[in-house]
């Protein structure tokens, strides 16, 4: 994994207070791998990749 992967992973928990390596932060990148289309997902997405607490 590139360091641009590993500071993109690390913020993103950061922000979601969730583990780096976490299912949805490793589903996040997968669906959204870059930058542009991180900042375009909408909040129905992030909840639907999240799922109900």
């Amino acid at each position: 994994m590139n360091i641009r992967t590993e500071e993109m992973k690390k913020l993103l928990s950061e922000c979601l207070h969730e583990y780096t390596n976490s299912y949805l932060i490793e589903d996040l990148l997968e669906q959204f791998p870059t930058i542009q289309e991180l900042m375009d997902v909408s909040e129905q997405q992030l909840v639907y990749i999240k799922g109900s607490d």
